[in-house]
């Protein structure tokens, strides 16, 4: 009888430890949602700022080369410029 309410004991103990690891998982399990949501939303802006950064490097790539291009002008003007002024 004795061995029997040990027996018991044991069991209502391990009940309790399993409730409350029950309570633990559904903590985590929501913490888990959360933080699934909140990567969902980051890969989301990361795309969004991937595409931004394409378009700004376009950007910077087509400023270099009307750069370019305004510098071969000034050069030319120049040339220009020094002919005509020992033209003149």
């Amino acid at each position: 009888m004795k061995d029997e309410q040990r027996l018991i004991e044991i069991m209502a103990e391990l009940l309790a430890e399993v409730h409350t690891m029950n309570e633990e998982l559904k903590q985590h399990g929501s913490l888990l949602r959360e933080q699934g949501a909140d990567m969902k939303e980051f890969k989301q802006q990361q795309s969004k700022t991937n595409l931004a950064l394409g378009e700004l490097r376009l950007s910077i790539l087509k400023l270099a080369e009307r750069d370019s291009i305004i510098q071969d002008h000034e050069q030319r003007l120049k040339f220009i410029e020094t002919k005509i002024s020992k033209a003149s």
